[in-house]
Parts: C-alpha cells; sequence; structure tokens
C-alpha cells in the first residue's frame, strides 16, 4: 500500500496538469492509500503492542500525537514550498513513503522470522531433524503393538 502511494505522489504532477479532475482523481487516491496505512500504524500495530489494560491510553497516545501532526503539518508544509517549490514536496511524499514501506517490511519479515523460529522451538529435535508432519512422525516413532491378547 506505501509502495503504491509512493507511485501515485511521483504520478501526481502528471496527473495535476491534465486539469482539475486528473488532480482530484490523483489527491484522493492518495488520501485513500495514506487512510489504509495510518489505520494500520495508528490502530491495529498499537493493539498488538500493549497489554489490553492499555489499548484505550496506547491508541489514545497515538492519535494524539496525529491530531498534533495535523495541526502543524499546514505550517511545515509551507515553509517547505516556500525554500523547496511545490513540485518537490510530492518527492517527499515519495521519500516518505518508500522508508515507510521499507520498515513495514522488514518488520513483517523479521516477525515472521520469529514466528517460525518460535514454533521450532516448540517441536520435538527429532521431528524437527526429520522434517515429517507429526502424524508420520508419530506413526514411524510409536512401535505398533503385535502382541494381540484375547
Amino acid at each position: 500500500m506505501l509502495y503504491t502511494l509512493a507511485f501515485f505522489c511521483l504520478l501526481h504532477p502528471l496527473l495535476a496538469g491534465s486539469g482539475w479532475l486528473g488532480m482530484a482523481v490523483s489527491i484522493s487516491i492518495m488520501g485513500a492509500l495514506i487512510h489504509g496505512a495510518d489505520l494500520l500504524m495508528s490502530g491495529m500495530a498499537v493493539l498488538r503492542l500493549t497489554e489490553p489494560p492499555q489499548h484505550g491510553r496506547a491508541v489514545g497516545f497515538i492519535n494524539g500525537i496525529g491530531s498534533i501532526g495535523q495541526a502543524i503539518s499546514p505550517l511545515l508544509a509551507t515553509l517547505y514550498v516556500a525554500h523547496f517549490g511545490w513540485s518537490t514536496l510530492f518527492d517527499l511524499f515519495v521519500c516518505f513513503a518508500l522508508v515507510s514501506g521499507m520498515i513495514c517490511t522488514v518488520g513483517s519479515h523479521l516477525q515472521t522470522c520469529r514466528a517460525q523460529d518460535s514454533s521450532e522451538d516448540a517441536l520435538p529435535r527429532a521431528k524437527r531433524l526429520r522434517g515429517l508432519p507429526s502424524s508420520t512422525f508419530m506413526r514411524k516413532s510409536i512401535p505398533e503393538n503385535t502382541s494381540r491378547t484375547g
């Protein structure tokens, strides 16, 4: 999602040059892509990283920081545009989206690796070495009772 956002930020000058409709479509798509990433980062990630009794406090803190960012962003954007120009503002958005996408990709990969490592630690050593499913492992490791009674 963040990589798609970076792509649309790069396309924005081209779409905005085609008229008001192109600019409206471009900004609408970027807004939808930003909302999805914001929802994931400020909602689900915070809930997964905190204990249940702290969920409200953590989400409130993240949303408070976001509100402060919304309040000062017009000032920062104005200063940036005054010094570097309007078109470079979208280049800055591209950089932020790519860096955020890379951080999310690396974090997801590390989380997947940790989950695999923890699940492997729970398995018996012999099962890991053989690489067999548990039902196959159990059938081969437990000899059947060959003496029949009765």
